[in-house]
């Protein structure tokens, strides 16, 4: 029983800090839970099963592909949001001897076919080297719609409680008063304009001549009612 309850949680354990990242750019993906990750940069691609490997006391990746193999290092390989790479060596050679020569610090220069590593100073400009989560993505996403469904509920909540569609058009207006200045008699005039998109208002008095405002769609305590519009 004690076997069986310890074999549980290890699994449960290694499920939680399972990670998936992906790298749109370089068409790449690492699947930390299938042990899987595919990449193409340069005239290099890989697409198969990964090796945990130590490469200088870090923990890093190996790829066997047909004739060359693939060394990538990420510097963050738990994280919930994105990671880098600090490594992504391409090394040529039988995969086994390569692979030994990699955990005894030994790889020869001349089995290196391309290499960036940041330890040596060894950088690509073309190389986009962020990876992101893929479970933050997914998130990202699930509140970027839930926040446009919202705001389309409350669009909608606002047009039929204010009725626009009955009132939108355009209207003379007769001007009687504008903060401490007063119209009254002097048949001033003025154009207001109602539209989905908001309220405009057009002047040959120069302190208004032109007052714009988009409808203020937003879950706030103002009253919207029929002929009645918040903008800002």
């Amino acid at each position: 029983m004690k076997k069986t309850i310890l074999l549980v949680l290890l699994t449960f354990s290694i499920n939680i800090f399972a990670q998936s990242f992906i790298n749109e750019e370089l068409d790449g993906y690492y699947d930390d839970i299938n042990k899987t990750l595919k990449i193409k940069f340069n005239d290099y691609s890989f697409d198969g099963k990964v090796e945990n490997i130590k490469y200088n006391y870090s923990d890093c990746l190996f790829v066997k592909g047909a004739e060359n193999h693939l060394l990538i290092c990420f510097t963050s390989p738990n994280s919930k949001m994105s990671t880098g790479l600090y490594k992504l060596t391409v090394v040529n050679g039988d995969y086994e001897k390569v692979k030994k020569a990699i955990l005894k610090n030994r790889l020869k220069p001349q089995a290196i076919v391309y290499e960036y590593d940041l330890t040596k100073g060894l950088t690509d400009k073309k190389l986009n080297t962020n990876w992101d989560n893929v479970e933050y993505l997914k998130k990202k996403e699930e509140k970027k719609l839930a926040k446009e469904n919202a705001k389309k509920e409350l669009t909608n909540k606002y047009f039929t409680l204010s009725n626009i569609e009955k009132y939108e058009g355009t209207y003379k207006v007769t001007i009687g008063k504008t903060g401490s200045s007063s119209f009254i008699g002097l048949n001033q005039k003025g154009k207001l304009y109602i539209t989905k998109e908001g309220i405009t208002f057009k002047s040959e008095i120069p302190s208004i001549d032109l007052l714009r405002g988009n409808h203020f769609v937003q879950d706030t305590p103002y009253q919207v009612k029929k002929v009645v519009f918040i903008v800002n």
